[in-house]
Protein backbone atom coordinates (compact mmCIF):
# COMPACT_ATOMS: atom_id res chain seq x y z
CA UNK A 1 0.00 0.00 0.00
CA UNK A 2 1.29 3.42 -1.03
CA UNK A 3 0.06 6.99 -0.51
CA UNK A 4 -0.15 8.80 -3.85
CA UNK A 5 -1.55 12.14 -5.06
CA UNK A 6 -4.33 12.30 -7.64
CA UNK A 7 -5.62 15.40 -9.47
CA UNK A 8 -9.27 16.17 -10.18
CA UNK A 9 -11.04 19.11 -11.80
CA UNK A 10 -13.55 21.14 -9.79
CA UNK A 11 -16.72 19.49 -11.08
CA UNK A 12 -15.24 16.05 -10.35
CA UNK A 13 -14.30 17.18 -6.83
CA UNK A 14 -17.91 18.22 -6.27
CA UNK A 15 -19.04 14.83 -7.56
CA UNK A 16 -16.80 13.11 -5.04
CA UNK A 17 -18.04 15.35 -2.21
CA UNK A 18 -21.65 14.38 -2.96
CA UNK A 19 -20.56 10.70 -3.01
CA UNK A 20 -21.50 10.51 -6.68
CA UNK A 21 -18.05 9.75 -8.14
CA UNK A 22 -16.26 6.59 -7.06
CA UNK A 23 -14.34 5.69 -10.22
CA UNK A 24 -11.72 7.27 -12.45
CA UNK A 25 -10.28 6.16 -15.77
CA UNK A 26 -6.71 7.04 -16.69
CA UNK A 27 -4.99 6.37 -20.02
CA UNK A 28 -2.31 3.68 -20.00
CA UNK A 29 1.07 5.13 -20.88
CA UNK A 30 2.41 3.62 -23.01
CA UNK A 31 -0.42 1.94 -24.89
CA UNK A 32 0.16 -1.69 -25.97
CA UNK A 33 2.52 -1.81 -28.94
CA UNK A 34 1.39 -2.03 -32.55
CA UNK A 35 2.28 -5.72 -32.75
CA UNK A 36 -0.53 -6.35 -30.29
CA UNK A 37 -3.58 -6.56 -32.59
CA UNK A 38 -7.25 -6.48 -31.59
CA UNK A 39 -6.79 -9.94 -30.08
CA UNK A 40 -4.77 -8.41 -27.23
CA UNK A 41 -5.80 -9.73 -23.84
CA UNK A 42 -4.87 -8.68 -20.34
CA UNK A 43 -3.34 -11.66 -18.59
CA UNK A 44 -3.39 -10.25 -15.06
CA UNK A 45 -2.31 -7.38 -12.85
CA UNK A 46 0.63 -8.06 -10.56
CA UNK A 47 2.61 -6.05 -8.06
CA UNK A 48 6.38 -5.79 -8.47
CA UNK A 49 8.36 -3.75 -5.93
CA UNK A 50 5.19 -1.87 -4.94
CA UNK A 51 4.52 -1.00 -8.60
CA UNK A 52 1.33 -2.40 -10.20
CA UNK A 53 1.86 -3.85 -13.68
CA UNK A 54 -0.70 -4.91 -16.31
CA UNK A 55 0.58 -7.94 -18.20
CA UNK A 56 -0.56 -7.89 -21.83
CA UNK A 57 -0.30 -11.05 -23.89
CA UNK A 58 -1.50 -11.67 -27.44
CA UNK A 59 -2.51 -15.02 -28.88
CA UNK A 60 0.96 -15.70 -30.26
CA UNK A 61 2.48 -15.41 -26.77
CA UNK A 62 4.12 -11.99 -27.14
CA UNK A 63 4.01 -10.20 -23.78
CA UNK A 64 4.28 -6.57 -22.72
CA UNK A 65 4.17 -5.25 -19.16
CA UNK A 66 2.80 -1.74 -18.60
CA UNK A 67 3.01 0.04 -15.26
CA UNK A 68 -0.21 1.32 -13.71
CA UNK A 69 -0.52 4.46 -11.63
CA UNK A 70 -2.62 2.96 -8.87
CA UNK A 71 -2.96 -0.44 -7.18
CA UNK A 72 -5.47 -2.12 -4.91
CA UNK A 73 -4.85 -0.86 -1.37
CA UNK A 74 -3.24 2.46 -2.36
CA UNK A 75 -4.49 5.56 -0.58
CA UNK A 76 -4.94 8.53 -2.89
CA UNK A 77 -4.90 12.06 -1.53
CA UNK A 78 -6.84 14.43 -3.71
CA UNK A 79 -5.18 17.48 -5.20
CA UNK A 80 -7.47 20.33 -6.25
CA UNK A 81 -7.20 24.04 -7.02
CA UNK A 82 -6.92 26.15 -3.87
CA UNK A 83 -5.83 29.40 -2.27
CA UNK A 84 -4.93 30.79 1.12
CA UNK A 85 -4.71 34.30 2.60
CA UNK A 86 -3.17 37.01 0.44
CA UNK A 87 -0.50 37.55 3.08
CA UNK A 88 1.06 34.25 1.91
CA UNK A 89 1.08 35.13 -1.81
CA UNK A 90 4.86 35.56 -1.89
CA UNK A 91 5.46 32.09 -0.48
CA UNK A 92 5.95 28.97 -2.55
CA UNK A 93 3.30 26.31 -1.78
CA UNK A 94 5.85 24.19 0.09
CA UNK A 95 6.60 27.16 2.37
CA UNK A 96 2.98 27.92 3.31
CA UNK A 97 2.65 27.02 7.01
CA UNK A 98 0.32 24.21 7.98
CA UNK A 99 -1.55 26.66 10.19
CA UNK A 100 -2.61 28.69 7.13
CA UNK A 101 -6.34 28.65 6.29
CA UNK A 102 -7.01 26.77 3.04
CA UNK A 103 -9.91 27.44 0.67
CA UNK A 104 -10.91 25.17 -2.21
CA UNK A 105 -11.89 26.48 -5.65
CA UNK A 106 -14.43 23.70 -6.21
CA UNK A 107 -16.67 24.76 -3.32
CA UNK A 108 -15.51 27.99 -1.66
CA UNK A 109 -16.25 31.61 -2.58
CA UNK A 110 -13.38 34.03 -2.98
CA UNK A 111 -13.21 36.92 -0.53
CA UNK A 112 -11.43 40.27 -0.55
CA UNK A 113 -8.67 38.76 1.57
CA UNK A 114 -8.26 35.72 -0.68
CA UNK A 115 -4.80 35.16 -2.09
CA UNK A 116 -3.79 34.12 -5.59
CA UNK A 117 -5.32 30.98 -6.98
CA UNK A 118 -3.02 27.96 -6.81
CA UNK A 119 -3.26 25.10 -9.32
CA UNK A 120 -4.04 21.62 -8.04
CA UNK A 121 -0.55 20.36 -8.91
CA UNK A 122 0.82 22.63 -6.15
CA UNK A 123 -1.46 21.39 -3.38
CA UNK A 124 0.52 20.04 -0.45
CA UNK A 125 -0.36 16.74 1.18
CA UNK A 126 -1.22 18.37 4.51
CA UNK A 127 -3.80 20.66 2.86
CA UNK A 128 -5.74 17.92 1.04
CA UNK A 129 -9.24 17.39 2.42
CA UNK A 130 -10.19 14.11 0.69
CA UNK A 131 -8.65 10.63 0.84
CA UNK A 132 -9.58 7.87 -1.61
CA UNK A 133 -8.55 4.31 -0.67
CA UNK A 134 -8.44 2.12 -3.81
CA UNK A 135 -10.71 -0.95 -3.65
CA UNK A 136 -10.52 -2.19 -7.26
CA UNK A 137 -8.39 -1.74 -10.39
CA UNK A 138 -9.37 -3.04 -13.83
CA UNK A 139 -7.59 -2.71 -17.17
CA UNK A 140 -9.91 -2.42 -20.15
CA UNK A 141 -10.67 -0.58 -23.36
CA UNK A 142 -12.37 2.77 -22.85
CA UNK A 143 -15.55 1.67 -24.62
CA UNK A 144 -15.94 -1.20 -22.13
CA UNK A 145 -17.33 1.43 -19.74
CA UNK A 146 -20.85 0.34 -18.76
CA UNK A 147 -23.87 2.41 -17.72
CA UNK A 148 -23.10 1.57 -14.10
CA UNK A 149 -19.46 2.57 -14.59
CA UNK A 150 -20.48 5.89 -16.15
CA UNK A 151 -22.70 6.68 -13.15
CA UNK A 152 -19.75 5.82 -10.87
CA UNK A 153 -17.65 8.27 -12.93
CA UNK A 154 -19.90 11.07 -11.68
CA UNK A 155 -22.65 11.22 -14.31
CA UNK A 156 -25.89 12.53 -12.79
CA UNK A 157 -29.30 11.03 -13.58
CA UNK A 158 -32.45 13.16 -13.39
CA UNK A 159 -36.07 12.95 -14.52
CA UNK A 160 -37.32 15.61 -16.92
CA UNK A 161 -40.88 16.44 -17.87
CA UNK A 162 -42.12 15.73 -21.38
CA UNK A 163 -45.56 17.13 -22.29
CA UNK A 164 -46.41 17.84 -18.68
CA UNK A 165 -45.28 16.74 -15.19
CA UNK A 166 -46.95 13.32 -15.44
CA UNK A 167 -44.70 12.25 -18.28
CA UNK A 168 -41.02 12.19 -17.46
CA UNK A 169 -37.96 10.64 -19.06
CA UNK A 170 -34.50 10.01 -17.62
CA UNK A 171 -31.69 12.23 -18.79
CA UNK A 172 -27.99 12.21 -17.88
CA UNK A 173 -25.57 15.08 -17.51
CA UNK A 174 -22.21 16.18 -16.15
CA UNK A 175 -22.24 18.85 -13.46
CA UNK A 176 -20.98 22.21 -14.63
CA UNK A 177 -21.06 21.51 -18.38
CA UNK A 178 -23.00 23.61 -20.87
CA UNK A 179 -24.45 20.50 -22.56
CA UNK A 180 -26.39 19.50 -19.43
CA UNK A 181 -29.40 17.21 -19.86
CA UNK A 182 -28.71 16.41 -23.51
CA UNK A 183 -27.95 12.72 -23.12
CA UNK A 184 -30.20 9.71 -23.12
CA UNK A 185 -27.63 7.42 -21.50
CA UNK A 186 -24.96 7.75 -18.82
CA UNK A 187 -22.34 6.41 -21.24
CA UNK A 188 -23.13 9.14 -23.78
CA UNK A 189 -22.74 11.79 -21.06
CA UNK A 190 -19.42 10.33 -19.94
CA UNK A 191 -18.26 10.04 -23.56
CA UNK A 192 -18.86 13.79 -23.96
CA UNK A 193 -16.84 14.51 -20.82
CA UNK A 194 -14.01 12.20 -21.90
CA UNK A 195 -13.72 13.75 -25.35
CA UNK A 196 -13.73 17.27 -23.90
CA UNK A 197 -10.61 16.36 -21.89
CA UNK A 198 -8.79 13.67 -23.86
CA UNK A 199 -10.21 13.93 -27.39
CA UNK A 200 -8.54 17.24 -28.23
CA UNK A 201 -4.95 17.45 -29.57
CA UNK A 202 -2.48 18.08 -26.75
CA UNK A 203 1.02 19.30 -27.59
CA UNK A 204 4.08 17.32 -26.59
CA UNK A 205 7.26 19.32 -26.23
CA UNK A 206 10.87 18.55 -27.18
CA UNK A 207 13.76 20.96 -26.65
CA UNK A 208 11.29 23.70 -25.76
CA UNK A 209 9.26 23.36 -28.95
CA UNK A 210 6.12 21.47 -29.94
CA UNK A 211 7.22 18.15 -31.39
CA UNK A 212 3.85 16.48 -31.99
CA UNK A 213 0.28 16.24 -30.71
CA UNK A 214 -1.54 13.38 -28.96
CA UNK A 215 -5.24 12.68 -28.48
CA UNK A 216 -7.22 9.74 -27.12
CA UNK A 217 -10.84 10.10 -28.28
CA UNK A 218 -13.64 7.73 -27.36
CA UNK A 219 -14.08 6.53 -30.95
CA UNK A 220 -13.10 7.32 -34.52
CA UNK A 221 -10.00 6.51 -36.54
CA UNK A 222 -6.59 5.84 -35.02
CA UNK A 223 -3.39 6.77 -36.78
CA UNK A 224 -0.96 9.60 -37.42
CA UNK A 225 -2.47 12.72 -38.97
CA UNK A 226 -1.45 16.38 -39.12
CA UNK A 227 -2.42 19.23 -36.80
CA UNK A 228 -1.04 22.75 -37.14
CA UNK A 229 1.78 21.44 -39.26
CA UNK A 230 2.89 18.81 -36.74
CA UNK A 231 2.25 15.05 -36.48
CA UNK A 232 -0.96 14.27 -34.60
CA UNK A 233 -1.05 10.76 -33.14
CA UNK A 234 -4.63 9.65 -32.48
CA UNK A 235 -5.40 6.58 -30.37
CA UNK A 236 -9.15 5.97 -30.38
CA UNK A 237 -10.76 3.73 -27.76
CA UNK A 238 -7.51 3.53 -25.77
CA UNK A 239 -6.60 1.09 -23.05
CA UNK A 240 -7.31 2.57 -19.63
CA UNK A 241 -7.06 1.66 -15.98
CA UNK A 242 -10.44 1.90 -14.23
CA UNK A 243 -9.80 2.64 -10.56
CA UNK A 244 -12.60 2.33 -7.98
CA UNK A 245 -12.26 3.99 -4.58
CA UNK A 246 -14.14 4.77 -1.40
CA UNK A 247 -14.43 8.33 -0.16
CA UNK A 248 -13.09 9.60 3.16
CA UNK A 249 -13.61 13.33 3.60
CA UNK A 250 -10.56 13.77 5.81
CA UNK A 251 -6.91 14.60 5.31
CA UNK A 252 -4.85 11.48 4.73
CA UNK A 253 -2.51 12.26 7.63
CA UNK A 254 -5.45 12.24 10.04
CA UNK A 255 -6.78 8.76 9.34
CA UNK A 256 -5.45 5.29 10.13
CA UNK A 257 -4.07 3.09 7.36
CA UNK A 258 -6.92 0.60 7.79
CA UNK A 259 -9.70 3.20 7.77
CA UNK A 260 -12.61 2.50 5.42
Amino acid sequence: MTDKPILFQGNMVRGILRNGKTQTRRILNPQPRIEFPNSVIVDKIRITENSPVAMFRNRTGIRQDIKLKYALGDRLWLRESWWTKCSYDDLAPRDVPETAPISYAATDLRKFSSGVGRPSIFMMKWSSRITLPVVDVRVQRLQDCSEQDAIAEGVIKAQFSVHGPRHTVPRYFIEGRKDDCHFKSAVDAYKSLWNSINGKPKPKMKDGKIDHYLSFPWDGDSGTFEHLGKPHIVTANPWVSATTFVIIKTNINKIGENHG
